[in-house]
């Protein structure tokens, strides 16, 4: 199966090549085992205490790696 004609068929407006998404994102320099992670809302809007203590967790695992915490 050719994935790339698959692909193609599914999303035509799609033109991105990875060259393109690696400038839109580049290389963070971090330290070795550090963690990135992120907090998103919860798409209703309401934050709740599940929410709140997961931000909180993310938030000091990627301090204590050296890593970065992004609230989305």
């Amino acid at each position: 199966m050719d994935y790339n004609k698959l692909a193609e068929l599914i999303f035509p407006e799609i033109k991105d090549t990875i060259k393109d998404l690696e400038e839109l994102f580049p290389e963070r320099n971090l330290p070795k085992g550090a963690y990135v992670t992120r907090f998103a809302p919860s798409p209703t809007g309401y934050m709740h205490i599940g929410g709140l203590y997961a931000a909180m967790i993310s938030s000091k695992l990627a301090k204590q790696t050296g890593g970065i915490f992004t609230f989305v």
